[in-house]
């Protein structure tokens, strides 16, 4: 072998050969190299292989023993193109490098060569994503976000940056911008390309998860739908039940999600939404109070503090004429500022179910009165106001009853 290096300092070791050419280009070196594989795998036969890894001196910033470390970079980046490949060291090699170092959760490593490769090729939108990913995942948020702003900035469609831009949007429950970004992503998505398919299971789940976020149930539900059919029977693929059965609920159709509230506790038994959930449409449907009143008991029992499972388990305990312990439950409610209005309706509800209408005018004008009334308890007290009026005039009583 040696004998085929003639004007070369060259040194041997176990892993292979490391030559100096002085005076020669990268690219000179790159031919020089070639060459010398063709020879020598003639030579010795098919099954024998050579690559090589190539690094001038100087480049940019790097060291002499920097230099060395590239070449054996270049090497790695060449192993990704088959047997007797030649590679000049670029910002590939260090995007290659880097994913080694990701791919062994050697994040700060990762970020080190992702950013010398950006040093090479500043808009090179791989590394750059690469690079939003790790810091992403090193919870560096505001870095994540600028590099695949720039990607975006170079490539307005760049899916894999549009995926990626949702998904820390989401983590920081900025939930309409995640849905801008993936349903973005989704128009551009390319079938063709390997890793945008390998993503796209993954797009669909996270766009299901983030319209429920922002209260879109409609398209929660058809999203989540087409997930759930493409990955039905494989792990995980429980994940979406839950979020389909909640938003039915939203939208009163009590039907569909008792059933898909049904197969997401079958799956996770300790879901306090969906047992509070569920245990509210079965009183809608009359599936039965004593199991609406259970499972909406349970849930409370699982997080005690939880307002909005307390206001379900005392509308379950009024239906079951236990008005008295619904009330005290209700009342602990109305302590909490961002409970305190629902527990007014669901006691003025309950108050007016017993007959006490003097108490329920009361409660309801508390609830008119409020700052903090939105229009949606609103429209409830206002609703639960006619309702009383309408009471009133059939019973012929005097205006306050107790």
């Amino acid at each position: 072998m040696t004998s085929l290096f003639k004007n070369e300092l060259i040194v041997a070791d176990e892993e292979g050969y490391f030559v100096i050419r002085r005076g020669k280009t990268a690219a000179n070196s790159e031919k020089w190299a070639s060459s010398l594989i063709t020879k020598v795998t003639e030579a010795q036969g098919e099954r024998y292989s050579l690559s090589a890894g190539i690094s001038s001196y100087p480049f940019h910033e790097y060291t002499k023993p920097e230099i060395a470390r590239n070449c054996k970079k270049a090497l790695l980046h060449g192993s990704f193109l088959g047997p007797c490949s030649t590679v000049v060291f670029d910002s590939l090699s260090l995007n290659v490098s880097g994913d080694a170092y990701f791919s062994e959760s050697d994040l700060s490593a990762a970020v080190r060569e992702y950013r010398k490769g950006l040093e090479l090729a500043p808009r090179d939108v791989n590394l750059l994503n690469s690079l939003g990913v790790t810091y992403a995942l090193m919870n560096m948020t505001d870095r994540a976000f600028d590099a695949f702003i720039q990607v975006l900035d170079i490539e307005p469609d760049n899916f894999m940056a549009l995926f990626n831009k949702g998904l820390g949007e989401k983590k920081l429950k900025k939930y309409e911008p995640a849905v801008k970004s993936f349903t973005r992503a989704l128009s551009v998505f390319n079938n063709d390309d390997e890793d945008e398919r390998a993503s796209f299971g993954e797009l669909l789940f996270q766009l299901g998860v983030c319209q429920f976020r922002v209260g879109n149930y409609r398209q929660c539900i058809k999203v989540l739908k087409k997930w759930y059919k493409a990955k039905k029977g494989e792990p995980g693929s429980e994940r979406c039940l839950r979020y389909i059965g909640i938003s039915y609920f939203h939208l009163e159709e009590f039907k569909d999600s008792a059933m898909w509230l049904q197969r997401a506790l079958v799956t996770n038994q300790s879901d306090g939404e969906a047992l509070s959930m569920l245990g509210t449409v079965y009183l809608k449907t009359g599936e039965g109070d004593d199991i609406a009143l259970n499972l909406c008991r349970r849930s409370v029992e699982m997080e005690p503090d939880n307002g909005e499972y307390k206001i379900r388990y005392a509308h379950a305990l009024a239906m079951s004429h236990r008005y008295d312990q619904a009330v005290d439950i209700l009342t602990s409610c109305t302590r909490s500022r961002k409970f305190k209005i629902s527990g007014w309706l669901e006691i003025a509800r309950i108050t007016m179910m017993k007959g006490d209408w003097h108490n329920c005018e009361r409660t309801l004008q508390k609830i008119f009165s409020s700052r903090e009334t939105n229009p949606h308890h609103l429209k409830k007290a206002e609703e639960l106001q006619t309702s009383l009026a309408e009471k009133r005039l059939r019973s012929n009583s005097p205006k306050d009853r107790t």
